[in-house]
This record gives C-alpha cells, structure tokens and sequence, in this order.
C-alpha cells in the first residue's frame, strides 16, 4: 500500500474513533438528563398521604365489634391485648387529710431536738450580764461552748474559723437566759415547713452527768452533777473605775546611800525605747563589747540624767549581770522585779573611773489573796 493510501486509512480511522465517542457521549448525557426530569417532576408533583392502617388499631376496633378472638391468632404474642375480665368495680378510697401539728407538738420537738445536741456541763448564774454556761454542742464535734444572755448562734458562729463550730451557725436560736439550773433558749421549729414559727424551750441538765464525780460550787472535790457557781450579791465594781495605789508617786534621793527610791509616776513614764535613742553599744580594743554609753546628745530631761547619770558614762551591770544592749536591761530587769527584787545595783564607768548607783524600784502590787472557804 503506497504512502498516500496509507495516511487516508488513518484519517478514516480517526474520524469513525471520534464519531463513535461524540455518540456515546451525548447517549449518556441524553439518559442523565431525561433521570433528572423525571426525578424533578415527582418531587415538585403533590402526592397525597396514604393513610396506614396499624394492626393494634384494627385489633382495638375488632374488639369493639364483637371480633377479638378473631384478631388474637393474628396478633404478635407481645402486643396481644389482654383479655378483658368482667367483675365488680372496686371504689378506692379517698387519701386521708394530713394532721398538721399543733404549737404544743411543734414546741415538745424543739425541746427534745435541743436537749439531744447540747449538754450543760457547768452554769454561772448571776446578773445577765455576767451568767454563762458551758455545754458541749454534738454538732459541733463535741467542742465546749461557752453560752452567754442574748447569744445569737447564727451572728456569732457565721465567721468562726474551726470548721465544727462553724456548723452552729446554721442552728436558728438565741440563749435568753442563764438560771441554776437550766438555761432558756428560743429557736425555730425543728420540722423545715414551720421554720417560721418560734418557741421558748428549756436547755436542761442531762440527767447522765448527775452521776458523775465534779465539783460543787466552790470546787471541791466530791459531789455530783455539773458545777454551778453562784455570784455574790449587790452591784458589780466597775471595771472602768481607777484603783487608788497607796505607793508614793514621787522618787526620793538619798544623799548618804546616794540611792534613788522610784515613785510610780517615774516608774510608770520610764520608756526604754527613749532610753535607746540615746544609748549606743561600746566595745574595747579587741572589739568585746563593754556596756552601753549614753549619748552626748541625750536631753537634760532623761530619765537617766534626771536621776544622777551624765553623758558619756558606761553602764556595764545591773545587779551583777553583765549589760551589752538594751535587751539585756529589760530582760534583767523586768525578770527579777517579777521575781520580788526591788533594789538594782547599776554598775558604770565614767571618766575612767568605775562606779555604782542604787535604784529601788516601788513595791510591786500583789493581789488579794481570796478568802479560804469554810471547811
């Protein structure tokens, strides 16, 4: 075959490969198209619902005319209705009104609830504004509480810190009064839907601690029951009132002792810290501290200059001990004054030369002892 006839064949060739494709591509294009006609014309045409017929429902209208039995071998076993059985009709009864509780039964609650969380362990009667009494609260995890007249628990637990006290807070009574022998409380209702109403109950002694060894009321051993303590009678002393002190005010000087007798009013206006604004510590060659020397700078109002010092002395010792700071005068002094000394040696150096002072500081103020008990 020559070169000519050779390209024409291929040419053919080509052009029925391309028609055969463009056919069988608008084959499939035309079968898509008239599918998504077909499919747009139902979906877009109405149809209405056809109304189902459910075999409980047909069973339900067979009973109704005559035909259960009919229907019950049809019917699955698990929705197979239940034969209806014919007998007497049995009237139920109408539920019972609820009682509700009277004042008293309310009152007897509290009274009972309040006994069974607290326990009187000891009483201080007396005017209100001093009476007290100790119980311990079971809520609380059995801590001590300290009952005082017109103590609100929910005001005074509500910022307790400890967490079983702080569980009071959320019990609703009040003490109103402290007697002998029990002490008054008024508080809710324990029952949540008379929370509303209050009542006055009785805390009183548990009858278990009776007979317990304790104390009687003026604490000796023996006896029975919780400790009750009585106040004297008449008015109270003010607390606030000034106590005249018998000791001399004035400080006296001692020309022959050259001794110094301090009176209140120079032993209470002492302030060490004033002292210390005009006292440094001093040390020898070999840097060991020697004692505190006042100020060249100390005012003629000193208590120091006032009594006999002068600016530059070295204060080594009081009474034998050595001083290096204004630690150690407090701590000397203040330790054997607690201990009833009363005279100070004040060892110095001044200029020098070494010498002493002596100081007697007032008598300290012992308190009454109490009357012994009649035996």
């Amino acid at each position: 075959m020559k070169g000519p006839q050779l390209a024409a064949l291929i040419w053919l060739t080509n052009l029925g490969l391309l028609g055969g494709g463009g056919f069988l591509g608008y084959h499939v294009y035309s079968t898509a198209k008239a599918e998504q006609d077909d499919t747009y014309q139902r979906v877009q045409a109405p149809k209405p619902k056809e109304q189902r017929v459910s075999w409980l429902a047909t069973g339900a209208q067979a009973a109704s005319a005559g035909h259960q039995d009919l229907l019950l071998d049809k019917l699955s076993p698990r929705v197979r209705p239940k034969k209806v059985e014919s007998g007497p009709v049995v009237k139920v009864p109408d539920p019972l009104p609820v009682k509700e509780p009277t004042d008293d039964e309310l009152k007897a609650e509290l009274q009972k609830w309040v006994n069974e969380k607290f326990s009187l362990l000891r009483i201080l009667s007396g005017p209100p504004s001093l009476a007290s009494a100790v119980a311990v609260a079971k809520d609380a995890g059995n801590a001590s509480v300290r009952l005082t007249t017109n103590m609100h628990f929910p005001t005074v637990y509500a910022k307790a810190k400890d967490a079983n006290l702080k569980k009071l807070a959320g019990m609703d009574i009040t003490v109103l009064e402290i007697q002998p022998d029990k002490v008054l409380i008024k508080g809710a209702a324990v029952n949540p839907k008379y929370k509303s109403k209050y009542f006055e109950v009785e805390m009183l002694i548990n009858a278990a601690l009776l007979k317990r060894p304790s104390s009687d009321s003026v604490g000796r051993p023996g006896g029975t029951g919780p400790k009750v303590l009585e106040t004297p009678p008449g008015p109270m002393p003010d607390p606030t009132a000034e106590v005249e002190d018998p000791r001399p005010r004035e400080s006296v000087y001692d020309s022959e002792t050259d001794c110094w007798t301090l009176g209140t009013d120079d032993y209470k206006n002492i302030n060490t810290d004033e002292l210390a604004k005009y006292a440094k510590v001093v040390h020898d060659k070999d840097g060991k501290p020697l004692g505190i020397q006042i100020s060249e700078e100390a005012p003629d109002d000193n208590v120091v200059l006032a009594r006999g010092g002068r600016r530059g002395d070295i204060i080594k010792a009081i009474n034998g001990q050595p001083v290096t700071s204004m630690a150690d005068v407090r701590r000397i002094v203040r330790t054997q004054y607690n201990e009833g000394k009363e005279e100070f040696t004040v060892d110095y150096e001044r200029d020098g030369q070494p010498g002493r002072k002596i100081f007697r500081a007032p008598r300290k103020k012992t308190a009454d002892k109490p009357a012994e008990p009649n035996k």
